[in-house]
């Protein structure tokens, strides 16, 4: 196999992922959506906050390029810019994770400023939200090792 039909194959192959991929992205959630969004949405990943030099630094693109995605990012509501930290992380919206959504995230930041959440069981009636929400939040680690319920066990003491 000559090298020119190989690199044919290899981009006919990357168009028919990338096409794939956009099919499944763009639903009527999530229609204002690009590969390109989506790619870096997962750079920024969802359990640590990331500075952009470090997100940048995985995309292998420019601080100034992804300067101008997270922009359009933050104007769509798919990223939040972490405030009171010295280099500004970035941080996904909850917008983009399946069963939180934008007002339950809402709920939780605003419970949030009232102080520490002590246990799962705290965070749901504190922020007035589902388990399924609770759930899908442990899930992906975000309540890290977060108690179950605030009450105290024999076997804890």
């Amino acid at each position: 196999m000559d090298k020119d039909r190989l690199n044919n194959m290899v981009v006919d192959l990357f168009h028919g992922i990338s096409y794939e991929e956009e099919k499944a992205v763009i639903t009527d959630e999530f229609k204002d959506i690009s590969n390109k969004d989506l790619h870096i949405i997962d750079a920024i990943g969802i359990k640590k906050p990331k500075n952009m030099s470090t997100i940048a630094g995985d995309l292998n693109i420019t601080v100034g390029t992804l300067t101008t995605a997270i922009n359009n990012l933050l104007k769509k509501g798919y990223v939040n810019r972490k405030r009171g930290e010295i280099d500004g992380k970035i941080i996904p919206s909850f917008k983009v994770i399946s069963k939180v959504g934008e007002v339950a995230g809402e709920s939780i930041e605003i419970a949030a400023r009232e102080g520490e959440f002590l246990s799962k069981d705290d965070l749901r009636q504190r922020a007035k939200i589902g388990q399924s929400a609770i759930d899908k939040l442990s899930e992906l680690g975000i309540l890290g090792d977060m108690t179950d319920s605030n009450q105290l066990s024999l076997f804890d003491l």
